[in-house]
């Protein structure tokens, strides 16, 4: 059985998780991957600081603003990426294997320190819907002390990627998260008004009800 590795390096795409290529100037304070685009590492203390800005300045709003900004973000870094591969002779993500897709975006999360997520497709050709877990969430670690779903710039950087490689608009809801009780973070894409008529569910129903509320 292939790993994630052997899928990456097949399809020429490893270099993008590996910090072989990465290039650091001390002296002018900068990092820069083999595309020559700066890099930078967000603490969790400075994420945390945003996190409380937003939540002062617009109470619950905050995670509607987190979402906005990761979809913008996903979408950005997914256009941003198809102009370094085709740039280089290569194929557009679009163009790639789905499973090589699902195990770049996997990478992504995993290199940029978000945590392990797991992209579910089994459900997306007979029930319109694409779920994914998420282990170690960096967001349950930053707002260890909010019980309440903390992920929404996640979910939005999995919207944003996912509607970039599809083209079509889709939304992205966390149906349940380890700061409400659960053993991991789980995530919902699909078509937004789907997602809004399970909106009541979340955080009153287990995770397993919605999903199979979903393909009733």
């Amino acid at each position: 059985m292939q790993t994630a590795d052997d899928i990456l390096t097949k399809l020429n795409l490893d270099q993008f998780f590996t910090e072989s290529g990465f290039s650091y100037d001390l002296t002018a304070g900068t990092v820069k991957n083999g595309a020559a685009r700066r890099i930078i590492y967000v603490s969790t203390d400075l994420m945390r600081g945003i996190y409380q800005a937003l939540l002062e300045e617009t109470a619950e709003a905050w995670k509607i603003i987190f979402q906005n900004c990761g979809r913008t973000w996903g979408k950005r870094v997914a256009g941003t990426i198809d102009q370094e591969l085709v740039g280089s002779g290569r194929a557009s993500q679009s163009e790639l294997p789905i499973e090589g897709y699902v195990k770049f975006i996997e990478a992504y999360f995993q290199q940029h320190g978000w945590g392990t997520l797991k992209i579910d497709l089994s459900d997306a050709p007979s029930h319109g819907f694409v779920s994914a877990t998420l282990e170690n969430s960096y967001f349950a670690e930053v707002l260890h002390d909010v019980d309440d779903f903390v992920d929404s710039l996640l979910a939005g950087i999995l919207q944003g990627f996912l509607e970039h490689v599809s083209g079509a608009q889709l939304g992205c809801t966390e149906i349940g998260c380890v700061r409400r009780g659960a053993d991991v973070c789980t995530f919902v894409v699909t078509d937004q008004g789907r997602l809004d008529a399970i909106d009541h569910r979340v955080g009153e129903s287990p995770v397993v009800q919605i999903l199979a509320d979903l393909k009733s």
